[in-house]
This record gives C-alpha cells, structure tokens and sequence, in this order.
C-alpha cells in the first residue's frame, strides 16, 4: 500500500466523505427541476396583471393613483421586466 493511500483510507472510513442523502438529492433535484416552472407560472402572472390593469378605465386609473402614461409605459415592458 503506497504511503497516499494509507493516508486517506483512516479519512475515508471516517464517514467524512460521504454521498449526499437521497433526500437531499432528490431535494437538489426538485429545484433544478421545479425552478423553470416557477419562472414561467412568474411570467404568466405579471401578463396576466399588466393585461389586467390594461382594461382599467381613468377612474379606476385614478383610484390606484396611476395615469394612462403610466398604463402605457407599464404594459410595453417585456414581460420578463
């Protein structure tokens, strides 16, 4: 056994390198998974807003203390802004 691998077998056998538990994988995984989903459900939602106080007429405008620049400018954002 060269003198490298005595070395590391007593930290090895230690329980210092371990794998990550399957439910941390599966966690891992989860997220890299479920992460372009919420993107999207995100986007669909601010579309979803913008279309919505598209449709305000100025009174309501008003309640909400926006004007129709405003409504303008709000609704040609990219709707990843």
């Amino acid at each position: 056994m060269s003198v490298r691998s005595h070395a590391l077998k007593p930290f090895l056998l230690s329980g210092h390198l371990r794998m990550p538990s399957a439910s941390a994988m599966g966690a891992a995984l989860a997220h890299v998974v479920l992460w372009p989903l919420r993107i999207l459900v995100r986007l669909q939602a601010r579309a979803f807003e913008r279309e919505t106080i598209a449709r305000l007429d100025d009174r309501m405008l008003r309640d909400v203390g926006l004007t129709r620049a405003d409504l303008r400018a709000e609704v040609k954002k990219p709707v990843w802004h």
